[in-house]
């Protein structure tokens, strides 16, 4: 489930309906398992976690108000396995995904709670990958732009050119996370 998750962008209506129905079939599966027998071993708990997420996701996808609501509830029950797990990394993008699907139908009022959860994804990423991982430098490019979105340009533009001398100097100038910072920069630096 977390590499269909990491794929989830680039699939097709057809598989993310496919998907769902695979996750549904999962949820099923573990929940007659938790019936027979109790505690589950973490990595079902984990799978469960997933399951919702990829719940929310197809909810979120689908983008309206009422969606919105539907994946705010699947990542609430996300976030529960995750903290009952302690997966600090999980945690902080399930807080974050919530707060970008209630800015759906909570509308922009919620932007300094979606900039407080991209911070806090960012900060997880520097204390478990490093600074020169690109999934911490696209986290940073994430929160970036959520602090240009509350009026907070200069502290963006100050992490955008910090994560773009780092992507170039680990990743190289080619490198479509490199890229994408640069894309950030610009948009920001306008």
């Amino acid at each position: 489930m977390a590499a269909l998750n990491s794929m989830f962008g680039i699939l097709q209506p057809r598989q993310k309906r496919e998907y769902g129905v695979t996750a549904n079939v999962l949820l099923s599966l573990i929940d007659r398992m938790k019936a027979n027998e109790s505690p589950l071993p973490m990595r079902y708990s984990q799978i469960k976690a997933d399951v919702h997420v990829v719940h929310g996701r197809i909810a979120l996808d689908e983008g309206t108000e009422e969606s919105a609501k539907r994946a705010v509830v699947h990542l609430k029950k996300a976030l529960e396995v995750f903290e009952a797990i302690g997966d600090d990394d999980a945690i902080a993008a399930a807080k974050s995904n919530i707060a970008v699907a209630k800015s759906m139908y909570e509308g922009m009022g919620n932007n300094e709670e979606l900039v407080k959860a991209s911070q806090d994804v960012y900060e997880v990423r520097i204390a478990e990958l490093g600074e020169e991982d690109k999934f911490t430098i696209d986290s940073g490019k994430n929160y970036a732009l959520r602090l240009r979105e509350v009026n907070r340009g200069d502290e963006a533009l100050e992490l955008l050119t910090k994560l773009l001398a780092t992507s170039k100097q680990v990743l190289g100038t080619h490198h479509n996370t490199t890229k994408g910072v640069e894309l950030a920069l610009q948009r920001v630096g306008t």
